[in-house]
């Protein structure tokens, strides 16, 4: 056992000698792309809508602007669009949904996007309904490319406030020459 501990000791000692320097990839390589990501906008929408007292579970085909009913619920599709098919699947739509009272008062219960791939996002919080998006389907009527922005190697330009609570705490902050070209513009 002892030999065993005294050969890897010495393995360790002599390989130590013997380390390369790992060059840092180019500039090129760390700086990303910018990636455009194809979206179809369509006519139609399905949700589906769970009545959480009877446990009924339906499916709900609706065109763009026009109000449906589920229950006590009022729900008016704005836009959906989904993910080119070369893209993973999603579906997301804009939806606004109202609950009508018995004295026929309507009240915003929900208003926002909602996805088809994550519902727990944004979804309705309501004591008796649920409903989700299940995908955007019918005529496409628009194409558009969404780009995500790119990251670049600039440093977030510091406020005077983090300023003194950095020199505070006896740390010079890391200045930015972008910042100081945009201060003298």
């Amino acid at each position: 056992m002892k030999i065993l501990a005294f050969c890897l000791i010495g393995s360790a000692l002599a390989n130590r000698g013997y380390a390369t320097e790992i060059t840092p990839p180019s500039q090129e390589n760390t700086i990303p792309k910018t990636q455009e990501q194809e979206v179809y906008v369509t006519d139609k929408i399905h949700l589906q809508a769970l009545d959480k007292v009877t446990g009924r579970v339906i499916t709900i085909a609706a065109e763009m602007n026009k109000p449906i009913e589920f229950g006590t619920l009022r729900i008016i599709p704005h836009l959906c669009q989904k993910a080119a098919p070369e893209d993973p699947p999603e579906s997301t739509a804009f939806l606004e949904i109202f609950e009508i009272k018995p004295n026929n008062q309507e009240n915003l219960v929900f208003q926002g996007w909602m996805f088809a791939s994550h519902p727990s996002i944004s979804a309705l919080e309501h004591p008796v309904y649920d409903v989700w998006v299940k995908e955007c389907n019918g005529s496409i009527i628009q194409s558009k490319k969404l780009s995500s922005p790119s990251v670049t190697e600039n440093k977030p330009i510091l406020s005077d406030e983090i300023k003194a609570f950095y020199q505070g705490l006896g740390e010079p902050p890391e200045e930015n020459t972008a910042s100081d070209e945009q201060n003298d513009s």
